[in-house]
């Protein structure tokens, strides 16, 4: 068992069991994750999913275990990183953000590139999807921000910002905002400018 097969596992899980989607996610080939699901499981000697023919039907009870431990783990990991970064004092390693399709296109890549223009080595990973699929993912630790529009009432009791100012996010907010113990899930219904 090797954690690259434990990202697949959760990606495929999070993707609703589409291989396809998850493989564009994760820039892997379809078949390759495919063998890599294969080999996990008969390295753990059941089934995680149940096929109808090469399509994944839905997962085992026993796969719907170690799928919520394999999330348990990749969540653990990102910690790790997180710790080692703040002792370090070095603003270095991944860097997950959920966030609309508006968001994304429009809205952040000019806040991201002056981010990154002062953070070069941070590696940017943008995941997009509806308002409430992006709480979900905050919610179970999957990304490290969100950004979404919508009501309070998605974010549950995550910690949160909320920009009421109207005014712009500078990227040295971001980077504020970004730091290991605050997780939080920005809830954005304004335009992000860089500084």
């Amino acid at each position: 068992m090797t954690l690259q097969q434990l990202r697949y596992l959760a990606a495929v899980h999070d993707h609703g069991l589409n291989i396809t989607a998850a493989a564009r996610q994760l820039h892997a080939s379809q078949p390759a994750i495919s063998r890599q699901l294969k080999l996990l499981e008969e390295d753990l000697g059941f089934q995680v999913f149940e096929r109808r023919g090469r399509a994944l039907a839905r997962t085992t009870p026993a796969g719907d275990e170690i799928i919520a431990r394999a999330v348990n783990i990749l969540r653990e990991i990102r910690n790790i990183h997180r710790v080692s970064s703040t002792l370090s004092e070095t603003v270095a390693g991944p860097l997950s953000i959920a966030t609309t399709h508006t968001q994304s296109r429009y809205v952040l890549p000019q806040v991201i590139r002056g981010f990154l223009a002062q953070y070069p080595d941070v590696r940017m990973h943008l995941y997009q999807g509806t308002s409430e699929q992006i709480a979900e993912m905050s919610a179970q630790d999957r990304v490290d921000l969100a950004i979404a529009t919508g009501s309070e009432e998605l974010a549950g009791d995550m910690p949160r910002h909320r920009l009421t100012n109207g005014g712009p996010l500078r990227h040295a907010e971001l980077f504020e905002m970004l730091r290991p113990q605050n997780d939080v899930l920005i809830l954005a219904p304004f335009a992000i400018r860089g500084s």
